[in-house]
């Protein structure tokens, strides 16, 4: 079926075009003249308020509210001050198993507060030593704070100094001058975070303030607050015991022989317990230098044992040599074994082989024969 469809040009030559010339520049002209009129239809009028309505209407910005932590509570301290002095008794300390020089060292008498950890815990978040201003920061903060100042002034000079940060056990007589010297290249050393500051703290494994913040935590702080590093101190502690014995051995062992009654013809006792046992080597002295009590290895060799696992983390790392020397030595001894039974096995295949050979050699020889 056809479509029937209506085309004008077709039948008249009368102008379809519906648009107007110079239509646009009318209804311009007419609005110009008139601004006062609205031209929009009803509907357009409806639609604009609308959303002239939609606009007028803001949503209400959304307000974050402000998060604000609250400061972590622990429990009391492990001692209690004296309510008169206001300070710890440090025959109670030393009571529960603190070694007295250590207790000196680390000023005990002050107890452990507020002010001490919020100070170590903004240095440690900041990096620790490695962060040269969060290390001027703790210095200055220390030493503007005077109760702080007096826990952490190991020499007694009423200054935070070098030798109170560093361990100068080793080097020579501290004069008041040389460590006021010292001191004053250290702090500008640290406000001019030059290389000299950072290879001092790179060298610097383990400062000596910090070490003994954790130290007097250990002794004095809340049990809940204890956060590992005194079952890592005890642990370092018995790894440091059997260095010792290690590096005193050959002396020990020496002096057993040397004092028994076989040697000095009293008797046939060929080894002297006693004498192994009492005789003072100085190797271990000299490399580790734990019995001067102004070295960090003399705290180290004086753990603090708080809670159960103290002693234990003590022994792992007094026998974790031994426990890693066992572990290697029977990895070796197989892998021995291992080599020594493809060597076997090459070997007596290639002695089958050559006795193979040397039948088929008899066996041609008497073929031809």
């Amino acid at each position: 079926m056809d479509e029937l469809e209506f085309n004008i040009d077709t039948v008249s030559n009368t102008d379809a075009n519906l648009e107007v010339e110079g239509y646009q520049e009318q209804v311009e002209d007419i609005q110009s003249r008139y601004p006062e009129e609205d031209y929009r239809t009803p509907e357009q009028q409806e639609l604009d308020a609308a959303a002239q309505e939609d606009t007028s209407i803001q949503e209400p910005t959304a307000v974050t509210p402000e998060v604000v932590e609250e400061p972590e509570t622990f429990s009391p301290n492990r001692f209690q001050e004296d309510p008169n002095t206001g300070m710890v008794n440090v025959e109670e300390v030393i009571a529960t198993g603190i070694d007295p020089t250590l207790a000196q060292m680390a000023n005990v008498q002050y107890q452990y507060d507020d002010d001490e950890r919020q100070a170590f815990e903004k240095y440690n978040k900041a990096g620790g030593d490695i962060n040269l201003e969060s290390t001027l920061e703790l210095v200055t903060t220390l030493q503007n704070n005077p109760l702080l100042r007096a826990k952490y002034d190991r020499n007694g000079d009423g200054q935070i100094s070098f030798s109170d940060w560093f361990d100068v056990s080793r080097m020579g007589e501290m004069t008041p001058e040389r460590d006021a010297q010292l001191t004053q290249e250290w702090i500008t050393s640290l406000q001019n975070k030059d290389f000299k500051a950072r290879l001092g703290a790179i060298a610097n494994l383990q400062p000596m303030i910090p070490y003994y913040h954790q130290r007097r935590k250990g002794i004095l702080g809340p049990e809940d607050e204890l956060d590992g590093e005194q079952a890592r101190g005890s642990f370092v502690s018995g790894l440091q015991q059997t260095t010792g014995d290690f590096l005193s051995g050959f002396e020990k062992v020496t002096a057993g022989f040397a004092q028994s009654e076989k040697a000095l013809g009293t008797g046939d006792d060929w080894f002297n317990e006693d004498a192994f046992e009492t005789k003072d080597a100085k190797l271990d002295d000299i490399i580790l230098n734990h019995k001067n009590p102004e070295s960090l290895a003399y705290a180290i060799a004086n753990p603090t044992n708080r809670v159960w696992s103290d002693p234990i983390m003590f022994e792992l790392g007094r026998y974790s040599p031994a426990i890693a020397a066992s572990f290697f030595l029977s990895c070796f001894i197989n892998n021995y074994k291992r080599w020594w039974c493809i060597k076997i096995c090459w070997f007596s295949h290639f002695c089958s082989f050559n006795n193979l050979g040397n039948r088929n050699n008899s066996n041609e020889y008497i073929y031809r024969s």
